[in-house]
């Protein structure tokens, strides 16, 4: 039968995983905090280098939203381009 230590304790744990606010991942050797784009680029670049794997996977994506945009898009944006380049 569970103690009451464990209940809290499982209650800690459940009460942790639901809070939103600050979420990290653990690696072998560093944690590593989950932040949006705009923050965690600059902390790929570092006195002790530059993390280019890291940084070009936050490139990629940064890009795909706007390629599905662009893919369902086409057709509007092509008409909208000659429709501005037509003179008269």
């Amino acid at each position: 039968m569970p103690t009451q230590t464990d209940t809290t304790r499982q209650m800690n744990k459940t009460e942790e995983a639901c809070h939103f606010t600050k979420k990290t991942r653990t690696r072998a050797d560093e944690v590593v905090a989950v932040e949006r784009q705009p923050v965690a680029i600059p902390l790929l670049i570092t006195a002790q280098g530059v993390r280019w794997g890291e940084l070009a996977v936050v490139g990629m994506v940064a890009l795909l939203p706007v390629l599905v945009a662009v893919a369902f898009l086409q057709k509007h944006i092509v008409r909208g381009l000659t429709m501005g380049a037509v003179k008269g």
